[in-house]
C-alpha cells in the first residue's frame, strides 16, 4: 500500500487557510471533498461504482392542484422523474419503484406527528433513486417494542445506486419512558439505515452532505450500513449530539451467511462530533444498577471487511474510531484507516482494535496507519483487544497519560514505528515526541503540534503523496535495475486475487489457438497502440461509447446521451467500468429480456470485443444457472486481464483491479508535460530514456500529473536550487500551465509562502486547480 495516489480529500485547501506547527506539525483543513466514485487501491475497490442518475425527463411539483401529498406525486411518477417538494408535509414515504428523484426547494420538510409511533419517514426499495436538499424530523418510537423501531431514511435489501445529498436528519428516534435494565435492547432509532439480505444484496449507495443531529437512538445507530451491503461512498456528512454511534458499518447479523456484511466502501471527508452514550445518558446502554457507560464510536466497522477510511474528523466521542467485530467467530479484514484525525474522544479511547473478549470475533489483516490521536486526561489513545496481524504504524499518540492501555495482544500485531509524546509505553520502536504545546481549534478542525521533533513522517499529514511508483531518490534515469525493482513491487502491491478469481479469462479460453482477435487466448501478449493525438484519443472514446448502444442496448445512440458519456470518459470522471456497467446494469436493458446465451455474447462483445470461447461460455452459462445474477457476472467481466487490454485499446482508464498488457503511447503534449518537468522546473536538460519513463507511466494512468509535479518539485534536487518564492512560483505557472504568471496570481501564491504556508501546499493549491486538470486532460493524463 506505498505511495498511494488516492489522496482526494486534500489538506491543502488553500482557500480557507491553515494552522500550522512552527517546527513540526499536523494539520487538518477543511475537507471540501464531491462526491466520489469508486476508487481501486491495491487491487481492491472502494466505493459507488454507479453514477448519480438524471431524473429529469418529467417534473412534478408538490403541492399542486394535482398533487396534494408528496406520496400522490410518488405513486403517479414514472421512471425519470424528479418530484419537487415545497413545504411542510407530514407524512411516511415510501418508493418501491425505479428512477425518481425527490428534491427539496426551499425549506421543504417531511416530518412525523404524534399519531405515528413507528416506522420511516422515508423507505426506498428501488434503484437509480436520488434523494436531496430535504429535511426529516419528528418521528419517534413511542414504547419499548421489540420488532420495530423509528428513523428518517432506510433503504431496504435490493436496491441500488441510492443517492441521499444534502438533507437533514434531526429531532427523532425513541422516546425514553423507562429505567428497567431489562427493556433497554426494546428501544432502537436510526437517521439512515441501509440493510441487504442473504437473497438481495444492496449495492452502490452514496450518502454525502448530509447532517444527522439530535438522535435518540437507543441500541441502533445514526448512519449503519449492514448485511449484504455492497460499494458505497459516505462523505462530507456532519454527524453530530448523539446518543450512539455515528456511522457504523456491521457484518454477521443476518444469521453469518458468506455475503453478510458491509463491504467495498469508502468513508472520507465527515465530521464526526459528541457521539456519546454517556454524556447523553442513553437508557439503552445502562448497566444492571442503572448506571450508564461510554460505548458510542464515532466511526465503528463491525464485522464489515474492504473499507477504506480516510481524513474523517472525530472529537468528543466515547471511542473516535473502532475496527472490531461483536459476533463471535466473525472477523473483521481488509480495513484501511488512515490520515484521520481522532481529537478528545475521551470517554473511553481514540482508537480501538480488535474484539473485546473472546466472545467476540476478532480483527485480522486491518491497515491502521497515519492517523493523529490526541486524547487528555487518563483514558488511552490506542486499545488493541482480540485481533491478530494488523499493522498499526506510522500514527501520532499525544496523551497526557498512558497512550494505550495493557494488552495481551499487542504482540500478535505490528504496532510500532510510531510517535508520541509518551513513546515509552508504546510498544516497539518509536519516536519520542519533545512536546512543546498541542493547539486544538475545534471549530475549523485544524490541530498544530508544536514540537523541536521531526514528525514528517507520522500522523495525519505524514503520508508519502508521491505516487503509486516510487521513483530513484533523485530524477535520473532509470537503470535495468530500478525497472524490475519496481515491476517486483507492483507484484507486491498489487495483487491478482479475488474478485479476479473467476474472470472469464481464468476458464483456459484455447490456448493453442491462433492469434486472431476473435479466435485467440484472452491474455494477450504486450502490444502497444499508437495514438499521435489527443483527438484520435477522443476517436476511440466515441467509438467504446456507441459500442454500448449498439451491443448492450441494441440501438443506435441519442446525441445528448452519447455526448454525455464520452465527456465523462474523455474528461476521466469516469472509468470504463463505471460507464459499461451503467448500460449493462440499466432498466433499459433488463427490458430487452434478452436470455442467458444472448446476453453471454453481449458481454463478450462489450467487454472484450470477440465471440465467447466454448469453454468461458460454458463456466458464466453454468454460474447464471446457479443463481449468480447478471450484473454480478458483468462486474466479474471488468475485473479481467482482458477488460483492462480491452480499455487500453480504446484509450480510457479500465476501472478494474489489473493493469494492462497494452501499452498506450504517449501523445506529443505527454512527452512536452514530462519535458517540462526537466527543462522549466529544474532549468536542466532532460534524458531520452527519463523521458520515455514518466511519459509511459503517465500514458498508461500509473501515476498523475499531480503525483509526478509534486515529486519534481519537492524533490531534493529542486530544494539544492535554493529558489525564491517568486521565482518557485513562477516555474509553477511555467510547468503546470505551460504560461507565465498573472500579476494577481503571481502576488498571491508568493504572498501565502511568505506568511509561512509550505511549498508542498503551494504545489498542490496548484495541481488541485481547474487549469491544471484541463492541462493534464488535454495531455490525456490523469490530473489527480
Amino acid at each position: 500500500m506505498k505511495n498511494q495516489i488516492f489522496q482526494r480529500a486534500a489538506a491543502a485547501v488553500l482557500t480557507v487557510g491553515l494552522l500550522l506547527g512552527v517546527n513540526g506539525g499536523t494539520v487538518f483543513a477543511d475537507i471540501k471533498d464531491t462526491v466520489a466514485n469508486a476508487i481501486v487501491l491495491d487491487g481492491k475497490t472502494y466505493g459507488n461504482q454507479g453514477t448519480k442518475p438524471n431524473n429529469n425527463k418529467t417534473t412534478i411539483t408538490v403541492p399542486s392542484d394535482k398533487y396534494k401529498t408528496v406520496q400522490s406525486a410518488i405513486d403517479a411518477a414514472k421512471e425519470g422523474t424528479t418530484i419537487v417538494i415545497k413545504g411542510h408535509f407530514e407524512e411516511k414515504l415510501t418508493i418501491k419503484k425505479s428512477g425518481i428523484t425527490l428534491k427539496g426547494e426551499g425549506n421543504a420538510k417531511i416530518s412525523g406527528n404524534e399519531s405515528m409511533e413507528y416506522g420511516d419517514l422515508l423507505t426506498i426499495e428501488g434503484s437509480n433513486i436520488v434523494i436531496e436538499d430535504l429535511e426529516f424530523t419528528g418521528l419517534y418510537l413511542r414504547a419499548p417494542n421489540d420488532k420495530e423501531s423509528a428513523g428518517g431514511i432506510r433503504v431496504k435489501p435490493g436496491s441500488s445506486n441510492v443517492y441521499i445529498l444534502n438533507c437533514k436528519i434531526h429531532d427523532l428516534g425513541c422516546i425514553y419512558n423507562y429505567t428497567d435494565a431489562s427493556k433497554r435492547k426494546k428501544f432502537n432509532g436510526h437517521g439512515i439505515s441501509v440493510k441487504g439480505s442473504e437473497s438481495k444484496k444492496t449495492s452502490n449507495i452514496t450518502i454525502s452532505g448530509c447532517e444527522v443531529y439530535n438522535l435518540t437512538t437507543g441500541r441502533s445507530e445514526c448512519v449503519v450500513l449492514n448485511n449484504n451491503t455492497e460499494y458505497f461512498t459516505l462523505s462530507n456528512n456532519y454527524i453530530h449530539d448523539n446518543d450512539n454511534i455515528g456511522i457504523d458499518c456491521a457484518g454477521g447479523y443476518g444469521g453469518g451467511y458468506s455475503t453478510d456484511y458491509t463491504r467495498n466502501g469508502e468513508i472520507c471527508g465527515n465530521v464526526v462530533k459528541k457521539i456519546s452514550s454517556l454524556l447523553f445518558k442513553n437508557p439503552g446502554y445502562i448497566d444492571d444498577k442503572g448506571k450508564p457507560h461510554a460505548g458510542s464510536d464515532g466511526i465503528y466497522v463491525d464485522g464489515g471487511r474492504d473499507i477504506y477510511i480516510h481524513d474523517n474528523y472525530v472529537t468528543e466521542c466515547d471511542i473516535g474510531l473502532e475496527i472490531a467485530a461483536e459476533n463471535k467467530d466473525w472477523v473483521v479484514s481488509g480495513v484501511i484507516a488512515e490520515r484521520n484525525l481522532l481529537v478528545y474522544n475521551d470517554q473511553y479511547v481514540g482508537l480501538a482494535i480488535g474484539g473485546s473478549d473472546t466472545s467476540c470475533g476478532v480483527a485480522m489483516n486491518n491497515i491502521v496507519r497515519y492517523n493523529t490521536v490526541i486524547n487528555s486526561g487518563e483514558q488511552h489513545c490506542l486499545v488493541v483487544k482480540v485481533s491478530s496481524d494488523n499493522e498499526i504504524t506510522n500514527n501520532i499518540f499525544i496523551s497526557d497519560d498512558n497512550p494505550r492501555n495493557k494488552s495481551d495482544y499487542y504482540s500478535s500485531n505490528n504496532v510500532t514505528n510510531n510517535a508520541s509524546n509518551r513513546a515509552s509505553d508504546l510498544p516497539g520502536t518509536n519516536t519520542k515526541i519533545a512536546l512543546d504545546d498541542v493547539k486544538v481549534d475545534f471549530n475549523n478542525k485544524k490541530v498544530e503540534i508544536v514540537t523541536k521533533t521531526d514528525i514528517s513522517k507520522f500522523g495525519y499529514d505524514g503520508v508519502d503523496e508521491s505516487g503509486t511508483v516510487t521513483p530513484p531518490e533523485q530524477i535520473e534515469t532509470p537503470t535495468t535495475e530500478k525497472e524490475e525493482e519496481k515491476k517486483e513491487e507492483e507484484k507486491q502491491t498489487n495483487p491478482t486475487g479475488k474478485p479476479t478469481d473467476n474472470k472469464p479469462t481464468d476458464n483456459k479460453p484455447a490456448d493453442n489457438k491462433s492469434d486472431d482477435k476473435n479466435q485467440g487466448t484472452s491474455n494477450p501478449t504486450t502490444t502497444t497502440t499508437t495514438p499521435s493525438s489527443s483527438e484520435k484519443t477522443g476517436d476511440k472514446t466515441k467509438a467504446f461509447v456507441e459500442k454500448l448502444y449498439t451491443e448492450v442496448l441494441g440501438r443506435e445512440k441519442d446525441e445528448d446521451g452519447a455526448n454525455y458519456w464520452y465527456e465523462q470518459l474523455y474528461n476521466f470522471k469516469a472509468s470504463g467500468a463505471d460507464v459499461g456497467l451503467m448500460f449493462v446494469c440499466s432498466d433499459e436493458f433488463s427490458k430487452r429480456k434478452v436470455s442467458d446465451d444472448e446476453f453471454l455474447k453481449i458481454m463478450y462483445k462489450t467487454f472484450f470485443s470477440r465471440e465467447p470461447d466454448d469453454s468461458g461460455f460454458a463456466y458464466w452459462k453454468k454460474t447464471l444457472s446457479s443463481g449468480t445474477t447478471r450484473n454480478d457476472v458483468a462486474r466479474s467481466f471488468v475485473y479481467s486481464q482482458e477488460w483492462a487490454d480491452t480499455c487500453a485499446e480504446f484509450g480510457i482508464r479500465s476501472g478494474g483491479t489489473l493493469k494492462s498488457n497494452v501499452k498506450i503511447a504517449p501523445t506529443d503534449k505527454t512527452y512536452s508535460f514530462v519535458e517540462r518537468m526537466y527543462t522549466t522546473a529544474l532549468g536542466r536538460t532532460y534524458d531520452a530514456e527519463g523521458r520515455q519513463y514518466w511519459a509511459e507511466l503517465l500514458s498508461n494512468f500509473d501515476v498523475t500529473g499531480e503525483s509526478v509535479g509534486a515529486f519534481f518539485f519537492l524533490s531534493d534536487e529542486m530544494e539544492g536550487y535554493h529558489l525564491g518564492n517568486k521565482e518557485y512560483v513562477n516555474r509553477l505557472y511555467l510547468t503546470f500551465m505551460d504560461r507565465e504568471a498573472d500579476d494577481k496570481g503571481l502576488s498571491y501564491w508568493v504572498d501565502l509562502l511568505d506568511k509561512g504556508h509550505t511549498r508542498k501546499d503551494i504545489v498542490y493549491g496548484f495541481t488541485r486547480s481547474e487549469e491544471f486538470e484541463s492541462k493534464c486532460i488535454d495531455a490525456r493524463i490523469l490530473p489527480n
